[in-house]
């Protein structure tokens, strides 16, 4: 190979990578968001990757150095101007907000000594608490201010919901992704989220991408996988009341209701 061709191959591929594509995730705690961001890697191949400090903002720096963002950001100014100045892409998964608040339940009673507002709590009394207020929960772990005035499930998920609007962003789902609609259902998801970032995918190696998402990978062979309509068994009559009334339309909006009368 000459001298010039070896420069002119150099200049591609280092034009290649400053111009490569930036991707952020985003969604609820607990909604899903490392498997969506395992299935982005195994879309992308990408290696330069980074976990958002703190969940919900975006830092400008940070955004420079990686090309795939994870983790929660909110929907505000300071986020849309960074992924407005990178031309990020964003992908938003969602999930069965009554699943998210029996997963964040689980979490918050196993850690329950490390949490103020959770101690001495039974797991019952939690999960109230997130339907109706949780902001002491999330407070706690997310140094973002505007979590201390979530009055329940509907406003935290108001910190999100916009994202469904934005030019730059898709929505995928939690059930699909994890397979637990089937497999088809996922292949298609996983084909969705090539396609939103212009990247060639087989109905093959979607499905080959599925499989490596519900075994969690090589090292997770033993790793239990996220339960898919597991607030049935965790929500009592009160808890189910509760969701009802306060996150009706949420559910409605969403896709995982037909009305409120569930």
């Amino acid at each position: 190979m000459n001298i010039k061709k070896t420069v002119f191959i150099s200049l591609l591929f280092i034009f290649a990578q400053s111009h490569a594509v930036k991707i952020v995730t985003t969604g609820a705690p607990k909604s899903g968001i490392q498997i969506l961001a395992n299935c982005i890697k195994e879309i992308t191949n990408i290696k330069k990757s980074a976990n958002i400090k703190g969940d919900m903002l975006l830092d400008a720096k940070q955004m420079q150095q990686y090309d795939l963002i994870i983790g929660t950001p909110v929907y505000n100014e300071r986020n849309l101007n960074i992924i407005a100045k990178h031309n990020a892409k964003v992908i938003y998964i969602i999930r069965d907000p009554r699943d998210q608040i029996a997963s964040t339940a689980q979490t918050i009673y196993t850690y329950r000594s490390h949490i103020p507002a959770a101690k001495n709590k039974s797991q019952n009394q939690i999960i109230d608490e997130l339907i109706t207020n949780g902001s002491a929960f999330y407070a706690y772990q997310y140094p973002y201010p505007e979590v201390k005035q979530v009055k329940g499930i509907v406003d935290l998920y108001s910190f999100w919901l916009p994202w469904i609007e934005h030019p730059n962003t898709i929505v995928v789902t939690f059930e699909h992704l994890s397979g637990a609609y089937g497999s088809h259902a996922q292949q298609k998801e996983i084909q969705h989220i090539a396609t939103f970032l212009n990247i060639p995918c087989t109905a093959q190696k979607a499905t080959k991408i599925g499989n490596s998402l519900q075994s969690g990978g090589l090292f997770g062979l033993f790793k239990k996988q996220p339960k898919v309509g597991n607030w049935k068994n965790m929500f009592n009559a009160q808890h189910r009341n509760k969701c009802k009334n306060i996150a009706g339309q949420l559910l409605i909006d969403l896709g995982y209701e037909t009305d409120v009368n569930w």
